[in-house]
């Protein structure tokens, strides 16, 4: 087997795994949320879903986009 089907290879599959861990990462971000949003008696909708999609988020974060989105 020669060395310039392994490397592009071996990246792919690296590249897929972190695809994969980060899509199973926010789907439980996802799951979390909601238990949370029940337990608080909160209604769910899809943007709040698409908001967790994106990951958590540290409170310098938010502050940073909201600052950012003022211009």
């Amino acid at each position: 087997m020669g060395d310039d089907t392994e490397d592009p290879a071996l990246a792919e599959v690296e590249r897929l795994a972190t695809e994969l861990y980060k899509a199973q990462d926010a789907l439980a971000f996802v799951a979390e949320c909601c238990d949370v949003a029940d337990r608080m008696g909160g209604s769910i909708t899809t943007a709040d879903v698409r908001q967790w999609l994106e990951g958590a988020k540290c409170g310098r974060q938010i502050i940073a986009e909201r600052e950012a989105d003022r211009g």
